[in-house]
């Protein structure tokens, strides 16, 4: 139902015949060239929805994608049907091979350039985007600025081509984040809430831009230098709108929405620039953890969890500097809701997610065998006030049984890591203080030299 490019000779065959004639026969016909407003939105649909057609029929991409970037495609007269379209190129584009891109780049981005102006919705001011709002057209100027990402991703676009495009992209979020973090002091700024939407939604398109481009591949082996997929020139300009970004959210750490957006930011450089992002994951992680609210701590365990799954060979030093702020943050909400109980019912779910996230999370440290993050010089002393509330708090807690049993795998993990005894010296029923003490030193010199 996707796709047409089956070549079955079953009793189906004569029906994907049929069906590419009749895309064949639509897009021969010009009748995307109607300016009624239900025309365009319906033939675009029929497009993507059989985008198998376009695998056979390469000839015809030039064509549907020139009626995209016309007058009845993302420049349609009737402001209600452009975002839509908008829509559907981003997925016409996705599911087109990066190799079939390249030579519709500039075309592409000049087409798509005088869409691209950013300015705050009113309704997005008065009506925060937490509560299902959303931000109005900025929403759908995304996919735009995605589907040029992935216009500009493929490796057979010259590099300087890609350079000019990316700079003609960049330029206007660059200056104007920067003009307005110049306009003002921080302080005003943040009593300023389209100032602060302004800048959350320059950060997003940034983001927006940067996941066009395919995630790193990192392998164990690998070397921790610059991503093989990427030029050089290419990961300067994504470096540079990280340092801007990390710069902002310092300024203005206080405020949601721009947490929100260096967030989503950051973690796309993260995928795609892959270990020459890391180096932003503390100051990421310091901003955040200092204002965020318990909806926030949530994302940014996972964003910690596939970090330290993704990057295991490199991520080590990181994990352990981020390791003591990120658990008192989580023992902060818990301990809050412990001796204050929870307002409500969404409430008391959120708090529940965290501790599921928490513990999924402490048990990707060990999946990935970085438990050694533990026994760093400056987390050690501190081994027992991060494992002793999952023993007696968290595994005890019949209220959640899922909850118990990632507690008791976490427990189990860290036997298995730092009590297992393969010389057969120690069992756990004669296993004494001083033992232990010397087990636990041995595995951190074992942690060190690794």
């Amino acid at each position: 139902p996707n796709g047409t490019s089956s070549s079955s000779t079953g009793p189906g065959a004569s029906a994907i015949a049929s069906l590419k004639n009749l895309l064949t026969m639509m897009i021969q016909s010009g009748i995307v060239r109607s300016s009624h407003p239900a025309i365009a939105p319906m033939y675009f649909e029929n497009l993507v929805r059989f985008g198998g057609y376009f695998e056979a029929e390469r000839e015809a991409v030039a064509p549907v994608l020139m009626s995209f970037l016309g007058a009845t495609g993302i420049h349609h007269p009737y402001n209600s049907v452009r975002p839509r379209i908008w829509y559907f190129l981003h997925r016409f584009v996705k599911q087109l091979p990066n190799s079939a891109l390249a030579v519709y780049s500039s075309d592409f981005v000049s087409a798509v350039v005088g869409l691209l102006k950013i300015s705050v919705d009113p309704a997005a001011i008065a009506t925060p985007a937490d509560a299902g709002s959303g931000y109005g057209l900025f929403d759908s100027q995304l996919f735009l600025f995605e589907a040029c990402g992935m216009m500009l991703a493929p490796a057979n676009l010259d590099d300087s081509t890609r350079m000019a495009l990316l700079q003609h992209l960049f330029d206007p979020l660059f200056s104007g984040a920067q003009n307005l973090m110049n306009s003002k002091s921080a302080d005003q700024l943040l009593q300023d809430p389209r100032a602060l939407l302004q800048i959350h939604h320059y950060l997003t398109a940034i983001g927006s831009i940067v996941k066009g481009f395919p995630d790193v591949r990192v392998e164990k082996t690998a070397s921790a230098s610059t991503p093989d997929h990427l030029t050089a020139s290419t990961v300067q300009v994504f470096l540079k709108a990280a340092d801007m970004c990390v710069a902002i959210l310092e300024a203005l750490r206080n405020s949601q929405v721009v947490r929100e957006a260096a967030r989503f930011t950051l973690s796309r450089m993260l995928s795609v620039l892959g270990a020459e992002a890391l180096p932003y994951l503390p100051r990421l992680i310091d901003s955040l953890v200092s204002s965020c609210a318990v909806e926030e701590l949530l994302d940014l365990l996972g964003l910690l969890g596939l970090a330290v799954f993704k990057f295991k060979p490199y991520v080590a030093p990181t994990a352990s500097e981020l390791l003591l702020p990120v658990i008192s943050k989580v023992y902060g909400f818990l301990d809050q809701v412990a001796q204050n109980g929870a307002a409500g019912t969404d409430e008391a779910v959120l708090l529940q997610d965290l501790r599921k996230a928490y513990l999924t999370w402490i048990a990707a440290i060990f999946n990935s065998d970085l438990d050694s993050v533990f026994l760093a010089p400056q987390n050690a002393q501190h081994i027992v006030t991060i494992f002793q509330p999952i023993a007696t708090q968290l595994a005890a807690d019949q209220s959640s049984p899922q909850s118990q049993r990632l507690a008791f795998g976490v427990i189990s993990k860290a036997v298995q890591a730092w009590l297992v005894d393969p010389m057969g010296w120690h069992t756990l029923a004669t296993l004494t203080p001083s033992a232990l003490a010397a087990l636990s030193s041995s595995s951190a010199a074992s942690g060190d030299a690794s």
